[in-house]
């Protein structure tokens, strides 16, 4: 068995897959992540778009950033979100 295939690498790989399909299993998390496929956003466009409360698109902005879905920059009192790693959603 190659290095690269062991049970141990395997786990690793399983667990992976699992934090990711976690992160994707919401809808409105996929909706944010559809919303910035045109570029940054802050919490206050996608509110407006996703036309739901400010603090539940706080949240999940959180977790996709906290899992690294996410990069987000500071502009004076305004925060914008981009994805990470755009080419993603070609997979």
């Amino acid at each position: 068995m190659e290095a690269s295939m062991t049970p141990k690498n395997n786990k690793l790989i399983y667990e992976l897959h699992a934090q990711v399909c976690s992160v994707l299993s919401n809808a409105k998390r996929l909706e944010i992540i559809d919303l910035l496929r045109s570029g940054e956003k802050t919490a206050g466009d996608l509110t407006r778009e996703m036309e739901i409360p400010k603090p539940n698109v706080s949240q999940q902005l959180t977790i996709l950033r906290e899992k690294g879905v996410l990069l987000s920059r500071r502009e004076g009192q305004h925060i914008y979100y981009r994805l990470s790693f755009p080419k993603m959603l070609k997979a």
